[in-house]
């Protein structure tokens, strides 16, 4: 996190690479960071998918979002200009509290993989009517100073995946397995210390090891 600015929250969510993604999981741990840190207030919550910017890296959406408050790449809105029910983005709105679930709606049905969260203040936004058959998940939302997007911006959640610790450790014990034994060097050939105590019994010395 030390690349981007303090209000960026590095969420480390843990993946069996053998299955396919859990999103009602993801969603819980993702809940868990959102009431950590926003726990009492009134927030609006804008989940981002890269698969929704194919033309843009994932980092590149996160530092437009962090200058300009809003991801898109061009300032226009997804409707015509001008008409009444054009909308900046699409999002829900939570009163934080301890058993808040925010994130469910996207998990349903795995309708969405979320690479970042970003956190709008609802004082500086406001909900519209939209009716439009592209509407997707959530509410539609304006911000009320399209000229200060950004202040409106929260926080961003950056979603981390990270391999289950389990398969760490069993990577790990893998490569233990392969350790030669302590004191054997299978380059050089050098016997290891239980070989040299054999070989001296075999000739009647006293082996004493190494002091």
């Amino acid at each position: 996190m030390s690349n981007y600015s303090s209000n960026v929250i590095e969420v480390n969510i843990q993946y069996d690479a053998n299955k396919a993604p859990d999103y009602k999981a993801i969603g819980e741990q993702i809940n868990e960071h959102l009431k950590k840190h926003f726990k009492g207030q009134k927030i609006v919550v804008h989940p981002i998918s890269k698969e929704e910017h194919p033309d843009r890296t994932i980092e590149d959406v996160l530092n437009h979002l962090l200058e300009h408050g809003t991801e898109r790449a061009e300032e226009k809105n997804k409707e015509q200009p001008g008409k009444e029910n054009a909308y900046d983005f699409l999002g829900n709105y939570h009163e934080i509290h301890e058993k808040s679930d925010i994130m469910s709606a996207y998990a349903k049905d795995n309708q969405m993989k979320v690479d970042l969260v970003a956190v709008y203040d609802s004082e500086h936004v406001e909900k519209i009517p939209y009716s439009g058959k592209s509407k997707g998940i959530g509410d539609a939302y304006k911000f009320k100073q399209p000229d200060k997007k950004s202040s409106a911006l929260k926080a961003v959640l950056k979603i981390v995946p990270e391999k289950k610790a389990d398969e760490k450790e069993s990577g790990a014990e893998q490569k233990t397995a392969m350790k030669p034994k302590e004191g054997a060097n299978p380059e050089q050939g050098e016997p290891t210390q239980e070989e040299l105590e054999q070989l001296a019994a075999e000739l009647g010395l006293d082996y004493q090891g190494a002091n």
